[in-house]
């Protein structure tokens, strides 16, 4: 029987479990990491090529974001010659 005490009360500590009488208290405190908004924003660029445009819209993209973290919902690039236009719908995560 002392053994099986014994082992009832590895698994509780083992497990996090409470016993009668005792209390728990965290040596730090725990931050507390709140959510961040998802946003979507439309961004555009223009150029005399299809790329240039594109880096253009990339770099607008990474101006609104305020970072490189964020994901292309939709990209149309549209033009001829040396117009060329690319808009972009983004979402990221707002700090």
């Amino acid at each position: 029987m002392r053994k099986f005490g014994s082992l009832v009360v590895v698994v509780a500590a083992w497990c996090g479990l409470g016993l009668p009488g005792e209390s728990v208290t965290a040596d730090e405190p725990q931050p507390c990491v709140a959510a961040g908004k998802k946003v979507k924003a439309s961004v555009s660029g223009t150029g005399k090529s299809k790329s240039k445009a594109e880096s253009e819209a990339a770099q607008a993209a990474r101006d609104v974001a305020g970072s490189i973290n964020y994901r292309t919902i939709r990209k149309n690039t549209t033009g001829s010659g040396e117009s060329w236009t690319c808009s972009m719908t983004i979402e990221y995560t707002e700090k």
